[in-house]
């Protein structure tokens, strides 16, 4: 269905959420509303853009990082590495990534390391982890 008729049945029905479903029934993803605008517009910023930068670098090398930022924005701006089964989980946020290696809510100071770096969960919103810090872990020399 193009992107208009879509916007059209959301003015119409008052729905602002749907489901793409492929040829044979199965869910492929879901599209709002704002993902319809944006991609006649292009992209929005948000009211709190501007407010705060979503990756910051500290003195110590480390960079406290907003969860809300997609692991492809952390991996270019820190220098993560790509995964490779990634694309078969179930997230795509730094928030994402920290539940899904927790498996439950974290709580602050909650920490793990992988892909050769320490994530640390620094500041929740609720239920929501709302900034990380990320740091490099140390390599030993051979």
């Amino acid at each position: 269905m193009r992107a208009l008729r879509v916007l059209e049945l959301f003015r119409s029905s008052g729905t602002h959420l749907a489901l793409v479903i492929d040829e044979y029934g199965g869910i492929e993803g879901m599209v709002t509303l704002i993902d319809l605008v944006e991609e006649i517009i292009g992209e929005l910023t948000s009211l709190s853009a501007g407010q705060s930068p979503s990756v910051v670098q500290r003195e110590d090398g480390s960079w406290l990082v907003d969860a809300s930022l997609s692991m492809e924005e952390v991996r270019e701006a820190v220098g993560l590495p790509e995964r490779r089964h990634e694309e078969r989980d179930d997230y795509h946020t730094l928030g994402g990534f920290i539940l899904n290696r927790f498996g439950r809510l974290p709580v602050t100071a909650d920490h793990f390391e992988a892909d050769g770096f320490r994530f640390e969960v620094v500041d929740m919103d609720g239920k929501r982890v709302d900034k990380v810090l990320v740091a490099r872990l140390a390599r030993i020399a051979d």
